[in-house]
């Protein structure tokens, strides 16, 4: 997904993915999150407003810098 917090933009992008194609079995979205704070509270309102709420099997994953 391209960074940013409206939730109907971020689902019409997942929804593109998830139209029926014979070929296409599953969708798999990666969203990368950066630790810059616009961009990681633009994250939590895909999480809380999109991908909870839509029942996504998601997996969260922080790989992280080490300081």
């Amino acid at each position: 997904l391209f960074p940013g917090r409206n939730r109907k933009v971020a689902k019409q992008q997942i929804g593109r993915g998830t139209r029926p194609h014979p070929d296409k079995k599953n969708l798999l979205v990666f969203d990368y999150v950066d630790d810059v704070g616009v961009l990681k509270s633009q994250y939590g309102t895909r999480l809380t407003e999109l991908y909870l709420p839509g029942k996504y099997n998601f997996i969260e994953e922080y790989g992280g810098r080490e300081s």
